[in-house]
């Protein structure tokens, strides 16, 4: 089951720090997750980002951690 997050922001701000926390660049997560570099970005980047379920379990498999 999914929790919600903690405020807004905080996922862009999580998803940063494991990304770098693994030595990884946005393109590399990006290829893992199927996004792209831009979309990535701008969940990194910005506090009102509000990405969908199927996009957090593929981002959580690509930084090798779970959705909560």
């Amino acid at each position: 089951m999914l929790e919600p997050t903690r405020n807004a922001g905080d996922i862009g701000r999580r998803v940063a720090a494991r990304r770098e926390e693994l030595g990884l660049t946005r393109e590399q997560v990006a290829e893992r997750a199927g996004t792209t570099p831009d979309y990535l970005r701008y969940v990194e980047e910005r506090p009102t980002a509000s990405p969908g379920t199927g996009f957090l379990i593929r981002l959580a498999g690509a930084l090798e951690t779970t959705v909560a």
